[in-house]
């Protein structure tokens, strides 16, 4: 449960410049030491069914807490507390302190892992 209004459309268009090759590194939790935090995401998608709102994030890999540090900040772009644009900031700086919170864990399944 979300107890906020969200501007779908505007989520989406931030999720749209996360797909491609980038750094991650304004996504990855803080202090995560790998040796590179390049990352592909193919498909970034959000959909909204009968007030509930279904995240798909598919990539090469992913980073400690990635996925749901990119879901708390797609949901500030949906309170509009953020421009769809900050993600491209994010990428460019890979600052965390500029990317949203953390978002909890329940409600976040991983369906698959290919190879």
């Amino acid at each position: 449960h979300y107890p906020y209004q969200l501007a779908v459309e505007k989520m989406q268009a931030g999720a749209a410049f996360l797909v491609g090759e980038h750094d991650f590194k304004g996504f990855a939790a803080a202090g995560s030491a790998v040796a590179t935090t390049v990352r592909r995401l193919y498909r970034v998608d959000i959909s909204e069914q009968d007030e509930e709102l279904s995240f798909i994030l598919a990539g090469n890999g992913f980073l400690y807490k990635m996925v749901r540090n990119i879901v708390g900040t797609l949901l500030l772009i949906g309170e509009e507390k953020m421009a769809p644009e900050m993600i491209t900031e994010i990428l460019a700086t890979g600052q965390r302190e500029k990317a949203g919170p953390t978002a909890p864990p329940q409600g976040l399944t991983l369906m698959t892992v290919e190879y």
